[in-house]
């Protein structure tokens, strides 16, 4: 039995035999079937991005805690595949990418629960302003793996509450009216 790359066969694998003899000669008969002899996996796990938190593409003011990574089975699944290895999930963190896309920030992967894993930066390492990568590689029993990219902002300017800095004319001026600058349309400009 072969599954060719890029063939969508997944699921239990059936073994009829006919047509065979014995050690002695004797036909098979009736034929002999097997059910489900063995199973066929060929699609990866995936994330699952609706219970991943904070949710990927999220704007952070602060290093979250821990960053909480849900993976599945593939839906295109028919039956049960061979499971999630929840202990074989890699995550590798770059960042910030605008200024350093390559640099690789430490940090450590736990498991959660039978579908999930948490990651965790070290200590300083989610600090400057920017966009972090955090590149997520997932794996089944069967060996079939899937990498997503998750990326997250880290923004940690505050607001600043003063939007006006200074009003031109100053507040009680007394202005004449021609010496007040328009633009080539009439309209005031201040």
């Amino acid at each position: 039995f072969v599954v060719l790359p890029g063939e969508e066969f997944q699921g239990p694998v059936d073994v009829i035999v006919t047509g065979g003899l014995d050690r002695a000669g004797n036909p098979l008969t009736p034929e002999a079937r097997v059910r489900g002899l063995f199973f066929v996996d060929a699609l990866p796990p995936v994330l699952d991005p609706a219970n991943t938190r904070p949710a990927p593409g999220s704007v952070v003011s602060s290093a979250p805690n821990q960053i909480f990574i849900s993976v599945l089975e593939n839906p295109r699944s028919l039956q049960p595949a061979s499971g999630v290895d929840i202990e074989a999930p890699q995550v590798q963190a770059f960042g910030p990418i605008e200024t350093d896309p390559t640099t690789e920030r430490s940090g450590f992967v736990n498991v959660f629960s039978p579908q999930s894993v948490t990651f965790q930066f070290d200590e300083g390492q989610f600090v400057k302003q920017g966009t972090y990568q955090l590149r997520v590689t997932v794996r089944d029993f069967a060996g079939n793996t899937d990498t997503v990219d998750l990326v997250y902002k880290l923004d940690t300017e505050a607001i600043s509450p003063v939007f006006v800095t200074a009003t031109v004319p100053g507040d009680g001026a007394i202005l004449n009216a021609a010496a007040i600058p328009t633009d080539s349309r009439g309209r005031t400009v201040l």
